[in-house]
């Protein structure tokens, strides 16, 4: 009886353990992704800071009066500092902790006096609203979450809401739109000279790329219409958004990560039963992850062998 009932128990398939945890490798994915990315981001940045030491500080007493001028129009109280470089092709605003405003060596031949405090209010513009903290804060968002679409959406919103604030400063220079649309389409056929004539779409229901959309919004401030996107508003955007995008990162890693390992219950379980606590709509979601499948023990089981 006992060598048929082991005959019976060796022909029952016994259960193969599980492969690598999925959620690891996602993980390692997930890191590797992110690594690469900061890698990019701080290579960027590194080869400009490298690049900017070699800016020239700009002497021209007329051109530091128009920035100090303009500056006192936008009630910029920071002190700002002027640098010129044949390396710049458009102006720049960079700088954390020492605010800079690069510009191109032809910068002062090649623009009249309007354009010039045109482009000197666009970019002290950026420098008063903290635009180079917020593009480096959507630069890591993006590295950290880079799997999210909603990420690379809101980064991209940030970066156009700053630049659309920006030329609303244009305002406070006598015809500043009419004079910072003009330099944009130079720029624009100057950074891509081959697609020029595409990279504003003349034709049909107005402009089409984000270059010709700013133009066209700097044409209807030159003819008396109110800015589109208050400036208030668009703090607003970019504080909103992230706070939002680091919440739902918070609950999609908390509603894809198991429950326990082993015996002991993760944080991040934890975490997706404090959301679900907290908000009555992630609910469904945390119902709606799949749960992790039980530990399979393979170890053979003690046989009690009767006397």
């Amino acid at each position: 009886m006992q060598l048929q009932f082991e005959k019976m128990e060796s022909l029952v398939p016994v259960p193969t353990p599980p492969k690598a945890s999925q959620s690891m490798t996602l993980g390692w994915v997930w890191l590797i992704g992110s690594a690469s990315l900061l890698c990019l981001i701080a290579g960027r940045r590194v080869c400009f800071w490298f690049c900017s030491l070699r800016f020239k500080r700009v002497n021209c007493p007329q051109l530091r009066e128009r920035l100090e001028t303009v500056a006192r129009r936008l009630d910029v109280k920071s002190r700002i500092d002027l640098r010129i470089s044949h390396r710049l092709t458009t102006p720049a605003a960079y700088g954390l902790m020492r605010l800079t405003v690069g510009l191109p060596e032809d910068f002062e031949s090649e623009n009249s006096v309007e354009r010039q405090e045109a482009l000197l209010a666009h970019e002290l513009a950026h420098l008063r609203a903290g635009d180079p903290w917020w593009h480096l804060g959507a630069d890591l968002l993006t590295a950290a979450l880079w799997w999210q679409p909603l990420v690379w959406w809101i980064a991209g919103s940030i970066k156009s809401a700053s630049e659309s604030a920006a030329d609303e400063a244009s305002l406070c220079v006598e015809n500043g739109p009419e004079a910072l649309a003009e330099c944009l389409v130079e720029f624009g056929k100057r950074l891509t000279p081959r697609s020029a004539a595409s990279a504003i779409g003349m034709a049909g229901s107005g402009y089409t790329s984000r270059l010709g959309q700013r133009v066209e919004a700097l044409l209807d401030m030159a003819g008396g219409a109110e800015p589109i996107k208050p400036t208030f508003r668009q703090t607003l955007i970019r504080i909103g958004g992230a706070v939002l995008l680091a919440r739902v990162g918070l609950t999609m890693v908390a509603c894809c990560a198991p429950r326990s390992v082993g015996n002991a219950e993760t944080p991040l379980a934890m975490t997706r039963e404090a959301i679900a606590a907290q908000h009555p709509a992630a609910e469904i979601v945390v119902a709606a992850a799949p749960e992790p499948r039980e530990r399979i023990d393979t170890a053979p089981a003690k046989k009690s062998s009767e006397n």
